[in-house]
This record gives C-alpha cells, sequence and structure tokens, in this order.
C-alpha cells in the first residue's frame, strides 16, 4: 500500500512529505529517506494513505526504509557535534564583531558538511568565519541565512494557545499571513494578539478560509487546520 508521510527533520524541524510503500510506519518510528540533498534521517509525524491527485505537487522524495540503532547512534554522535559547532561558530562570531545571529547547526547524515543557520538584517561577510570553522570542525561548511519566522520554526517553543508552535511542529510552508486574515474572521487586530513568537503575525490566521484579496476567490484553508480542531 502506497501512503503519504509527513516527517520531521530533526535539527531544523522543518516538516516535509514522503512516499512509502509496504513499510508500515506509524507516529515516532525513525526512518530514512531520500531527498536532494541525499539520505535524511527523520521522524514520522503521520501517514494518510495515498491518493491520486491529493496534492497539487506531486511528491517525489521517498522513505527508503526504517531507521536501524546504527541509523539512531550515528544521529546522536552528529547531535553532539552540532552543539560543539554551535558554541564554537557562535565565539567566533562574536569575535570578529558580525552582526548575525546564530540559529543552530545540521550535519548533513553523511557526514560530507556542516550547515550553519543564521539570521541578519542584511548581508554578511562570513568569508573569514568560513575559514576558521573549517579549520576547527574539520568539515565542509555551509552558511545560510534564513528569516526570523524560520528561525522560530527551528528553535520551536509554546505558542499563546499553550501547543507546540504550528511553524515547529506539523506545518509544510509558512504561507504569506495578512492583517486582512484577521478582519475576515472578525478577530481583534491588537498587534499584541495578532504577533507570533517571531514577531511576524500568526501563522494560524491562514487557517480558515477567506477571500483573495487580489481576486475575490475563496482562498482554501491550510492543507492541515489546526490540531486543536483535528483531535
Amino acid at each position: 500500500m502506497l501512503e503519504i508521510v509527513d516527517a520531521q527533520y530533526t535539527a531544523t524541524r522543518k516538516v516535509d512529505r514522503f512516499l512509502s510503500k509496504d513499510l508500515e510506519l506509524k507516529a515516532g518510528d525513525s526512518c530514512i529517506v531520500h531527498t536532494d540533498r541525499g539520505l535524511e534521517l527523520v521522524k514520522v509525524l503521520r501517514t494518510t494513505v495515498y491518493n491520486p491527485g491529493m496534492y497539487a505537487n506531486p511528491i517525489v522524495h521517498k522513505v527508503l526504509r526504517k531507521a536501524t540503532r546504527r541509523d539512531l547512534d550515528l544521529l546522536e554522535q552528529y547531535a553532539v557535534k552540532e552543539q560543539q559547532a554551535f558554541a564554537i561558530c557562535r565565539q567566533r562570531v562574536e569575535a570578529l564583531g558580525l552582526e548575525m545571529k546564530l540559529v543552530c547547526v545540521e550535519y548533513i547524515f553523511d557526514g560530507s558538511r556542516a550547515i550553519f543557520y543564521y539570521t541578519a538584517d542584511g548581508r554578511v561577510d562570513f568569508r573569514d568565519l568560513v575559514k576558521k570553522l573549517v579549520v576547527e570542525i574539520k568539515t565542509r561548511v555551509e552558511m545560510r541565512q534564513i528569516g526570523v519566522r524560520e528561525a522560530a520554526a527551528m528553535l520551536g517553543g509554546l505558542a499563546y494557545c499553550g501547543r507546540p508552535s504550528c511553524c515547529a511542529s506539523y506545518l509544510h510552508d509558512l504561507d504569506p499571513v495578512s492583517l486582512k486574515m484577521a478582519k475576515q474572521q472578525s478577530l481583534s487586530v491588537t498587534p499584541s494578539r495578532m504577533m507570533g513568537l517571531c514577531g511576524r503575525l500568526k501563522c494560524c490566521l491562514v487557517f480558515e478560509p477567506g477571500e483573495d484579496s487580489t481576486n475575490g476567490e475563496e482562498k482554501p484553508a491550510s492543507s492541515y487546520p489546526c490540531p486543536s480542531i483535528v483531535e
């Protein structure tokens, strides 16, 4: 039986969809998937039976197998390396006086490189930083600038509703959010109530259908409604 698997990357908390066949996966299982970056280890959030035409965009990445004990041990080793690399990078950023905020570090599952995610108000000249990091952690280094919403998704936390933030728990895409969505739902537009942990408008404002501001057509609800509604 062909299934759709929603799974989450360990380091970045990003959620993605994969195709699985005859593996009998369930929520909480760890598995090895194939992505554009190579082999990755992800944690299953949910599975649904595949239905052709279920999604507008085709799902091309696949689940290869369940994770073995060796895979999980390797993931733990990478977690330790990520913490060490994070501490080293933060020290070097401060020493070089760079205007950037380090969010997290991710080691690719095959160990080929370490990705450093950061936020900044503008462009950052991190050439000297990369040279120092390569020498100290002894692997290929990639710097990737992200927005504050992506940073919030990676860091996670409890939202104002008392649940884990949507962006860090199950959302696949961070859709654009506007204040008009709140007005369409007759919600208070008080800034303190409309802002999420990232300081931007809450992602949950897109859960209810509304009229598209550009052409007046009805805007579909999110692929997965708010978990409190599902449960």
